[in-house]
């Protein structure tokens, strides 16, 4: 049977619930209100004041307007005395208000210090020069709190060396980002003595990471040089190890003549490959020279291969008109064998460590692979004039034509510098041709240089780099 006075209770108990729930929510939304009313105006200029980063560049004003709007907030939150929140609301915003006229004068005065502040953030210095972040970050705030206190010439002093720790800061935090990995392995490598089994190798992997930390030195904001350096200082401690295993006495069923057999395995896989028997029997003096001899016919073939499909599909456009225009298709097969003709007479002119020739759609491209520049300078050797002569010859079979003269250099020194130093070494080579090759219209050539922007190669291997800093000429047939 249902008992009435149970049932009465629960229902108490229900009322009860939703009422404290309702008081709940009513108290909450008092809350809220009575904040929006007494902290409207300091929350926006709060907001303001961490967007001119016053926390840093006015410590001290900040900080007393900041405690005083915690502690307004935990009093509001008590319930206690209006009026004191309002005081202590009043004197915040004052403290802010300050704070944030304080950064103006700031970023006036502490210019230099704040870029390399916020270059050092860039760099993560927090995280990878932690120690020198954390004293360029006391200097800093000592110059910000003396600035503050209206003492102008040792807050200027003090952000001096902000600035300077800052820099110090950054570079370290490059240096440990880019360098890390190679320091450690090589240390790693000494502590195992492979300097000892593979000094020549070690020592070349010590070097190379001597000079990525040279490089970051002179220049830290061009990472691909140091970058590069630290990746080969790895690799050479990498191959430190792997001579050390091989040179380690050899087991004692393991002959010498096996090991030197496993180490002629990949050059006769790699000749299998190219349908070449190597001459490990002593008959030519080194067969990797095979190799590389053949690599260099299958690139040419492969050039020639994608020039005689262009041409094909020019003949094929050509020959679909061919019914209509007989006539003009005739003379116009003529003048494409008489371009082939000239054509190979420029491609023979060279020999593959000179130059590379080859179609690039209705252009005629000589890329001279054989003249290089001294490092950072754009006058032409002597040594280079033979080769220069032979581009002559093959530019005089192209008088009417339109030529440019394209430099271009690899991924080492800042891009900027790149862009200059190859447009001065292409109007350098331009120059040349102007005063060497009769009957050249000087109107009809230009240079252009285009930096590290075009490469042909990989700028992380030393091969790769050679490829990309190089003189193009484009000659458009006519």
């Amino acid at each position: 049977m249902f008992n009435l006075t149970h049932g009465t209770r629960l229902l108490s108990t229900y009322l009860l619930s939703i009422s404290l729930i309702l008081s709940i929510f009513t108290n909450n939304a008092l809350a809220d209100n009575m904040h929006d009313a007494l902290f409207s105006t300091l929350d926006e200029k709060m907001i303001i004041a961490n967007k001119a980063n016053a926390r840093i560049l006015s410590p001290t004003s900040f900080d007393k307007g900041e405690a005083l709007y915690k502690s307004a907030s935990e009093r509001l939150q008590k319930g206690q005395s209006i009026e004191k929140i309002r005081k202590e609301v009043a004197k915040s915003t004052k403290h802010i208000e300050k704070a944030i006229e304080n950064t103006k004068l700031a970023r006036v005065s502490f210019e230099k210090s704040i870029t390399a502040r916020d270059d050092a953030i860039a760099a993560k210095a927090k995280e990878f020069a932690a120690k020198d972040w954390q004293k360029a970050e006391a200097l800093f705030r000592v110059a910000t709190k003396r600035l503050e206190n209206g003492n102008v010439k040792k807050a200027l002093k003090e952000a001096d060396k902000a600035e300077t720790a800052f820099r110090t800061a950054e570079l370290s935090a490059i240096k440990d980002n880019y360098l890390k990995g190679a320091r450690s392995l090589i240390e790693q490598a000494k502590q195992e003595k492979v300097d000892k089994v593979a000094p020549q190798t070690y020592t070349n992997a010590v070097n190379l990471l001597s000079q990525a930390e040279t490089a970051l030195n002179q220049n830290r904001y061009d990472f691909d040089q140091p970058r590069e350096l630290a990746r080969q200082a790895q690799y050479e401690a990498r191959h430190a190890y792997e001579i050390a295993k091989l040179v380690t006495p050899l087991p004692k069923k393991k002959t010498n003549e096996a090991l030197v057999l496993e180490m002629q395995e990949p050059i006769v896989r790699i000749a299998g490959a190219l349908d070449l028997t190597p001459s490990l029997d002593g008959s030519k003096e080194d067969p990797t020279q095979e190799i590389l001899d053949q690599i260099t016919v299958l690139q040419k073939d492969s050039r020639e291969l994608i020039q005689v499909k262009q041409e094909l599909a020019s003949l094929e456009t050509s020959m679909s008109e061919l019914e209509t225009r007989a006539g003009l298709q005739s003379e116009r097969l003529a003048i494409q064998e008489e371009n082939r003709q000239r054509f190979q007479r420029v491609e023979k002119l060279f020999n593959p460590s000179e130059a590379q020739v080859f179609k690039q759609g209705q252009n005629i491209v000589i890329r001279l692979i054989g003249l290089s520049f001294e490092s950072g300078k754009s006058n032409i050797e002597s040594k280079y004039y033979g080769l220069l002569k032979k581009a002559e010859r093959a530019l005089s079979l192209y008088p009417k034509s339109k030529m440019l003269v394209e430099g271009h250099t690899d991924s080492f020194g800042g891009d900027d510098a790149n862009l200059e130093l190859s447009q001065v070494r292409a109007e350098a080579v331009r120059t040349y041709f102007i005063n060497n090759v009769s009957g050249l219209d000087n109107r009809l050539i230009r240079s252009q240089g285009f930096g590290e922007s075009r490469p042909i190669g990989n700028n992380e291997t030393p091969e790769g780099r050679t490829k990309n800093r190089r003189i193009d000429i484009l000659s458009t047939a006519q």
